[in-house]
């Protein structure tokens, strides 16, 4: 298959852009699902919200900030932020009222994309190409094809049960739309023996939050990366597995940690015509790459030798209540007693990923195959692995 760019500019890139994956693989459609032990729902953002302007220059950059490597970067606010996250994102970033220069990252809510004026887009747009990136907090689908409409490049993104994400943050590097999807907080599924939040699930809660900050504040203070195209011949040979259409991070975080998925997308335009048909065709190309070692995995006890506030017997029911879990490093009470010992003990291993499972649905149209899947695989096969536990991965 010839794979040179057939009529395009020599500067062009060997497809059509943003027009044509709307067109081709508009009904793509991609599924992360994630459970972990006794998954549960996203944390519900707060109604009762602060409202952060940046109408003055935080009290702790200025004076303090006198060597480059100590100053917090500087970040241009457009509008008031009211995410749950932005107060631990504004005390970490030099934040600046919004300006027409480029040379900063920007940081607003995704509502706000609705009420841009021109100048503001043009803004975005500059920002954009000389690398820098341009954060939304709160941002809903319809936001983040609003920005991807202005900037002109890039994959929209659809959600199939409406939901937004925490913070969407888009750069380009090396000319490749590069994007990052923070999920919502999701809520530990630890409860107590009545069925209240446990408190190690709600500080585990709290520590994801937390996270979702430094994440967010981790993509404003990436340094830009472009580099200047360079005239190519329109018949050379195109390394189309170095040039994707985008790439994409969906970071799923929550209480057991951060679960990233690495989306690259291709797209190459073959200038060969069928023999029979006389038609060229488009190839696409969709490759995932996981990482969900869980950062917050560990073993917790409770043993009726530390006293009732631990574990109990309870005389009524017949059965042993856990009143209260505490996390054993050791597994010092993770070992069966005797069997003539009156003593009880329980253990559990905590938020580790029960499943993890991506779905790619393509259109019907076209022919679809499975390339280079590891472990090697066909569709529809289930691998299981052994890594101190078992679990199965589906690749579809």
């Amino acid at each position: 298959m010839d794979t040179r760019e057939c009529r395009k500019s020599p500067n062009g890139p060997a497809w059509d852009g943003l027009q044509r994956w709307e067109r081709r693989l508009g009904r793509m459609m991609l599924f992360i699902g994630l459970a972990i032990i006794a998954g549960g729902p996203a944390m519900a953002q707060s109604q009762d919200r602060a409202q952060h302007d940046a109408g003055r220059t935080p009290e702790r950059h200025g004076k303090d900030c006198k060597k480059a490597q100590n100053c917090p970067t500087k970040v241009r606010q457009f509008g008031s932020l009211d995410s749950i996250i932005a107060a631990d994102v504004l005390k970490q970033v030099n934040a600046v009222p919004f300006t027409a220069e480029h040379h900063t990252p920007i940081l607003l809510q995704g509502k706000m994309m609705s009420g841009l004026k021109e100048p503001e887009k043009e803004g975005l747009k500059a920002t954009y190409r000389a690398g820098h990136t341009i954060v939304l907090l709160d941002a809903t689908m319809e936001h983040v094809a609003a920005l991807h409409g202005i900037i002109g490049e890039g994959v929209i993104s659809r959600s199939t049960d409406g939901e937004g994400v925490l913070a969407y943050s888009l750069r380009q590097e090396n000319h490749i739309p590069t994007a990052t999807l923070l999920s919502n907080v999701l809520r530990s599924p630890l409860r107590t023996a009545l069925g209240d939040p446990a408190p190690t699930g709600l500080q585990d809660e709290e520590q994801a939050r937390k996270r979702a900050a430094e994440l967010t504040v981790r993509e404003l203070e990436r340094r830009p990366n472009v580099r200047i195209l360079q005239p190519r011949d329109p018949h050379q040979n195109v390394d189309w597995q170095t040039s994707p259409v985008q790439t994409t991070v969906f970071q799923q975080n929550g209480a057991a940690g951060v679960y990233n998925t690495t989306m690259n997308i291709y797209a190459l335009h073959s200038c060969q015509a069928d023999v029979r048909t006389g038609l060229t065709s488009d190839y696409y190309m969709v490759t995932a790459l996981a990482d969900w070692t869980p950062t917050n995995a560990r073993f917790q006890s409770a043993a009726t030798e530390l006293g009732d506030t631990s574990m109990y017997y309870d005389t009524n029911n017949d059965t042993y209540v856990v009143a209260h879990w505490k996390d054993d490093l050791q597994r010092t009470y993770c070992s069966s007693h005797n069997w003539l010992s009156t003593n009880a003990n329980i253990c559990r291993y905590i938020n580790y990923p029960l499943e993890y499972d991506v779905t790619m649905k393509p259109p019907s149209t076209g022919s679809i195959v499975q390339t280079d899947a590891k472990p090697p695989a066909s569709q529809g096969q289930a691998t299981t692995y052994t890594s101190g536990f078992t679990f199965s991965w589906e690749v579809r």
